[in-house]
């Protein structure tokens, strides 16, 4: 199958129900997002709905695997990579887009982008939200610009 250009709307209206935090840069990061697609599939409506998928790390040992029930951590280390359910949208089906946000994520890999002149990596999700908060920033700033009035007297001095 070809690769196609990313549909960042699919990806917005996925990242409604279903988000990752963290890079996918190994192994084991690869196999939790093929295990979330799985079971996705499996059953749309119980998937993700009362534990998320997680890698943490812990000392020297590297990702390991760490799913746990919402609101519980590892006893040893610490979440570096999830894919979860969004606060209040557990009853929501997920389905193919979520699946596509997933894959998109997986495909798009680490992201190297400096941003406030600071190297970082960030997943799909993360550009995406920055993105979206940006753009909010952006429109605001323009607002506020629009509103603002000048009385000159320069400009009476060159009628």
């Amino acid at each position: 199958m070809a690769a196609k250009p990313l549909d960042i709307e699919r990806c917005k209206r996925a990242m409604e129900n279903l988000h990752v935090s963290g890079v996918p840069d190994s192994p084991v990061r690869l196999t939790a997002i093929e295990d979330a697609i799985t079971e996705i599939q499996a059953d749309g409506e119980a998937a993700l709905k009362d534990h998320y998928i997680g890698v943490k790390q812990y000392a020297a040992f590297g990702d390991q695997r760490a799913d746990n029930e919402y609101g519980r951590k590892p006893y040893h280390g610490e979440i570096v990579f999830q894919i979860y359910r969004t606060p209040g949208n557990f009853e929501t089906v997920l389905g193919s887009d979520e699946i596509y946000l997933i894959e998109a994520v997986r495909d798009a890999g680490t992201l190297q982008i400096s941003c406030g002149g600071k190297d970082r990596e960030w997943n799909l999700c993360d550009v995406i939200m920055q993105q979206r908060n940006t753009t909010r920033e952006l429109l605001d700033l323009c607002e506020v610009l629009g509103k603002i009035t000048v009385e000159s007297h320069e400009e009476a001095d060159h009628e």
